[in-house]
């Protein structure tokens, strides 16, 4: 059995749902699950988005199995499993941390110390290697994000039949879409929140005019008439940054359980700037616009720059 952690908001989960396709692909006589009771524990952004997102993810051929606390603890002799309802999660989880650390050094170490795979090591070609040669026959337990494009590059069409939104019906999406399909669209997105948190503050770069200036003007040499639409989750701060432009088209109404349908309205447009973000890279991915330009950010993190992409159309600036 092939265990697969789900974690995270939703583009993160999209990576993590990808890579156990892949998985199912190359080692059919594999079980392979997800295991989602972090997302119960931890609950970040909305919580377990996937199936609310993309409805028929929930049916088969595309639904995941489950991995249950049985599964896990068979797999990793951990306690993993919690139940679904958060406060009772939170609960289970003081209540299992003791007393998992306890059965990882003691009667099922070497249980936990064969069948886990995680990226402690910082190593992605060493981690694409051992995920790509598992023996089908025996228990792993894998954790990581999966957003090295060495993960999905071969995927791409089947990625955008699993991962397909529902028409929205309220009447300001259904605008905006017709507002994006009917001009040379480029959407610009622009993330800060939780990247402005003390926790982050020295991990996630909150990209200013050295980075979108640089891409607009890649754009503007490129594109005749382009019609720029912005999606932030600070909206203000978007508009403070383009204060001498009157050509933007600021997108501020999907908000909370909603926020997913600017990934959507992004992957509708013609071309994408992207933040250093999942979110906005997967509008990228699911761009099916033939010849699409997609810019992405060199700086990630500080200290850490993003893999070269190597799929069509898709430009780095630094």
């Amino acid at each position: 059995m092939i265990i697969v952690r789900l974690t995270s908001g939703l583009g993160n989960q999209m990576f993590q749902y990808s890579f156990c396709k892949l998985l199912q692909e190359r080692y059919p006589s594999a079980t392979v699950k997800a295991d989602t009771r972090w997302l119960y524990r931890n609950d970040p952004h909305h919580g377990f988005e996937l199936t609310k997102v993309f409805p028929n993810l929930s049916r088969p051929p595309l639904a995941l199995q489950e991995a249950g606390i049985r599964d896990c603890f068979r797999v990793t002799g951990q306690i993993y499993g919690c139940p679904k309802n958060k406060m009772l999660a939170k609960v289970w989880g003081r209540f299992t941390g003791g007393l998992n650390r306890r059965l990882r050094e003691g009667k099922y170490r070497d249980r936990y110390r064969n069948n886990m795979i995680d990226d402690s090591t910082g190593a992605v070609d060493d981690l694409y290697q051992k995920v790509m040669n598992l023996d089908p026959q025996k228990d792993y337990y894998i954790i990581s994000y999966w957003a090295s494009e060495k993960y999905y590059k071969e995927r791409i069409e089947k990625i955008q039949k699993e991962f397909a939104f529902d028409e929205p019906k309220d009447q300001e999406n259904q605008k905006m879409l017709a507002r994006i399909d009917g001009s040379d669209s480029v959407s610009i997105h622009i993330r800060r929140g939780d990247y402005l948190l003390k926790e982050n503050a020295d991990k996630f770069k909150a990209l200013g005019m050295e980075y979108y200036g640089k891409a607009i003007a890649y754009i503007e040499e490129r594109v005749a008439n382009p019609t720029f639409f912005v999606f932030s989750d600070d909206i203000a701060f978007a508009k403070e940054l383009f204060a001498d432009r009157s050509d933007m088209v600021y997108v501020s109404h999907n908000t909370g359980i909603n926020s997913f349908r600017d990934m959507q309205l992004m992957s509708r447009c013609k071309h994408n700037i992207t933040a250093n973000s999942t979110f906005s890279i997967w509008a990228g991915i699911l761009n099916k616009n033939a010849g699409h330009l997609t810019i992405y950010p060199a700086a990630y993190m500080y200290g850490e720059d993003t893999e070269e992409k190597t799929l069509p159309d898709w430009i780095r600036i630094s």
